[in-house]
């Protein structure tokens, strides 16, 4: 069976070349799909652990692949530590290396060295949207009624509203697609009234006013090292926004406005920033594209079917 959507877990350059106007720079694209073992096309997360396996999590089942193998962990109904279900929400591998998974029944942790899924009491109150590794043992975990956390070493869930007041509480309540760390330990949340900085020190949430997005949900974050701050906004998250670190200075992408054939149906699925700084945005019409810093715009990467290390696809799900 073939792979029925794209994968895209590590971006591998092995060799950029200059490129002219309108042309994306080339990259080889090593590809993974169901022919190899994997249990499911759909991706919906991906992680390296501790010794170096790589975690796929799809809508049937989690996959850790070694570089050459495949195995498949599945839900079983006779064994209480089995994953609570087959379709995985995302995947994260903490400070120490250890493997975090999010299915709709909650967060899982996996035990090594009995091979067995632990599930978080707590965490299947809501559907988990992202997990993110904070700069000590704890892990923000954005939600459908709100930011979460839980600690590594001891892992109760909590709702981060519990522990505060006023507007903040009224903030940190609200569906929270994407959360992603900001300067001076704040954090950026993504929520359905535009964009909140929470501050865990002094336990205070507020929403930034952005002009462009008006009262407009935010449905993807992304920091690169400029601490410009990419969003993508709207009412299908099919716009994108740049930010200067002080909200002084945005600027509005329109490509991402209309699709071609003036179809609406371009949402954002990911606004990854990779090592070298550099800004992916995968979107369902215009596909995966590389921003330009030079010329300040976006340049699609797209299949090319005599190249075999081209991307595999145009409609990319997600990018890790």
């Amino acid at each position: 069976m073939k792979i029925t959507r794209l994968l895209l877990w590590i971006i591998i350059a092995t060799g950029v070349q200059h490129a002219s106007s309108g042309q994306a720079p080339s990259f080889n694209f090593h590809h993974l799909s169901t022919d190899a073992g994997l249990s499911n096309g759909t991706i919906r997360g991906v992680a390296k652990d501790k010794y170096g396996y790589i975690w796929i999590g799809t809508l049937n089942g989690l996959n850790r692949y070694n570089g050459y193998d495949v195995k498949v962990f599945r839900h079983n109904r006779l064994d209480t530590f089995s994953l609570p279900e087959n379709a995985i929400g995302g995947l994260l591998c903490d400070h120490n290396g250890d493997l975090w998974v999010s299915t709709r029944k909650g967060i899982c942790a996996y035990n090594y060295s009995t091979a067995r899924f632990t599930l978080l009491p707590g965490s299947g109150q809501a559907r988990v949207l992202k997990l993110l590794q904070a700069a000590n043992d704890t892990l923000y975990v954005a939600t459908s009624k709100g930011l979460a956390l839980f600690s590594t070493n001891r892992p109760v869930f909590t709702y981060v509203a519990d522990h505060c007041s006023g507007i903040s509480k009224a903030l940190l309540s609200r569906w929270v697609g994407d959360v992603c760390p900001g300067p001076h330990g704040t954090f950026y949340l993504a929520t359905d009234t535009g964009l909140v900085v929470y501050d865990p020190a002094a336990r205070q949430a507020k929403r930034v006013v952005i002009k462009p997005l008006g009262n407009r949900g935010i449905g993807k974050l992304g920091i690169d090292k400029d601490e410009n701050v990419w969003m993508s906004y709207g009412d299908g998250s099919d716009s994108l926004l740049r930010a200067d670190k002080d909200f002084s200075t945005c600027h509005v992408y329109g490509q991402y406005f209309v699709s071609p054939n003036n179809l609406k149906d371009n949402t954002i699925s990911s606004i990854f920033v990779d090592n070298k700084n550099r800004v992916w945005v995968s979107a369902v019409r215009q596909g995966l594209c590389l921003y330009r810093p030079a010329t300040d715009d976006f340049v699609a990467c797209r299949h090319d079917p005599p190249q075999s290390m081209s991307i595999s696809g145009n409609l990319p799900t997600g990018i890790f």
